[in-house]
């Protein structure tokens, strides 16, 4: 009877973890990590220990301590000093999610670079600044390149003195649609990228096969993140149509040099 009551803990504590880590999932791939974010910026790397804790440990625990012959108060206890690292675990897992979220994508040189929520702060860039580039999360940017001697002067303080990127120089920020007609110049060429990796081809039919299009009607921009490398399709407009994942980027852009 004990071992039944147990078990019974067990898979009561099991699938209430399941049911609050689903719902985590949920709110981070809708709100935090729009796809294809959740993975290729590290939504679900951020998650793993999160799982494990939550979802594994926190059950297996329950089911080696719990005895429903000891004093309630004892049983109490046992129970609260779970659930309070299950709380903990989850609170500093998803606190550390969220600064990792993709924030803007911002387009310099040749490429598009993810930019996640943490480094705004750490550079005195307020969040709030980036509302004017989108209304929705992560917002497109395009970096141009100093100009005058002054800017000049400060990009190479910055970068070489202070290791600040250009992707995190605000000064520099600019809309992205009042400028693709100088990024497209950089789209790769998409028919060899897509012959050389079959799941691109794959991806690329299908969201021809969804919009009805042709693949001279769009433009193929890099994007490098911390995870997984993309590629973004834009319209002859500049409008972001959709990406293809799983490109390997460094290998495209050593060939293309």
């Amino acid at each position: 009877m004990p071992h039944r009551t147990r078990f019974r803990a067990f898979a009561i504590h099991l699938g209430v973890s399941l049911l609050i880590f689903t719902g985590c999932v949920l709110l981070l791939r809708g709100l935090w990590f729009p796809e294809p974010h959740f993975t290729a910026n590290g939504g679900w790397q951020g998650l793993q220990l999160v799982a494990l804790v939550d979802v594994v440990l926190g059950p297996l625990i329950t089911l080696v301590i719990f005895n429903p012959e000891k004093p309630r108060r004892e049983l109490f206890v046992d129970m609260s000093l779970i659930a309070s690292l299950q709380i903990a675990a989850l609170v500093w897992g998803l606190s550390t999610v969220y600064s990792q979220r993709p924030l803007a994508l911002t387009f310099w040189e040749d490429r598009f670079y993810s930019v996640s929520a943490e480094h705004f702060p750490a550079n005195d860039i307020p969040i709030s600044q980036l509302r004017q580039y989108g209304e929705t999360f992560p917002v497109l940017i395009h970096v141009r390149p100093p100009r005058t001697g002054e800017e000049q002067r400060r990009f190479i303080e910055k970068t070489l003195g202070q290791n600040i990127p250009a992707n995190l120089m605000p000064e520099l920020y600019q809309p992205l649609a009042e400028n693709f007609a100088r990024i497209r110049v950089h789209s790769l060429p998409i028919e060899p990228i897509a012959r050389q990796n079959p799941e691109v081809g794959e991806q690329l039919q299908a969201f021809l096969k969804k919009t009805q299009g042709r693949a001279s009607d769009y433009f193929y921009l890099p994007l490098e993140t911390g995870f997984q490398d993309m590629l973004m399709i834009f319209d002859h407009e500049g409008r972001l149509q959709g990406y293809l994942t799983g490109v390997d980027l460094s290998r495209i852009m050593s060939e293309k040099s």
